[in-house]
């Protein structure tokens, strides 16, 4: 028998920076909306987003949020089907450094996809876009 991950045992429903052993990319699929509230704070409606093929969601911080719009609007109706990775990171909170994960557009997805949209109207195909190689994770 082994010794269980305390993450895996004490984990929680929403994907964490403990959940990504490196670079992840995703599809967003749908975004819900939740009323979440940290420890000793006042509940606070949050966006979370999840991804296909995945079962945790990711708790939309304001940083990840101006991330995905910069790319691909302030309209989240309009982020479904669109690719991002998911990159566990470092990040200052409340004075000491602590893992989070951020959020990277894939470069030049919006394009690919208005191309790959162009050509299906167009008649011609055939082709389909490569998907990037991904690390593991528990999400």
């Amino acid at each position: 028998m082994s010794i269980p991950n305390f993450d895996e045992v004490f984990g929680s429903r929403f994907v964490n920076a403990a959940d990504l052993s490196g670079p992840v990319t995703v599809i967003m699929e749908k975004i819900d909306a939740e009323d979440l509230a940290r420890p000793g704070e006042a509940e606070k409606r949050r966006a979370i987003l999840y991804f296909r093929g995945r079962k945790k969601g990711l708790v939309l911080n304001k940083t990840n949020a101006i991330a995905i719009a910069s790319s691909f609007g302030k309209n989240m109706k309009e982020w479904i089907g669109h690719g991002i990775v998911l990159k566990p990171e470092m990040t200052l909170f409340g004075g000491k450094q602590t893992p989070c994960i951020r959020v990277y557009p894939l470069e030049g997805e919006g394009e690919v996809k208005r191309a790959d949209a162009d050509s299906a109207k167009k008649g011609s195909g055939g082709e389909t876009r490569a998907q990037a190689p991904t690390a593991r994770a528990r999400t």
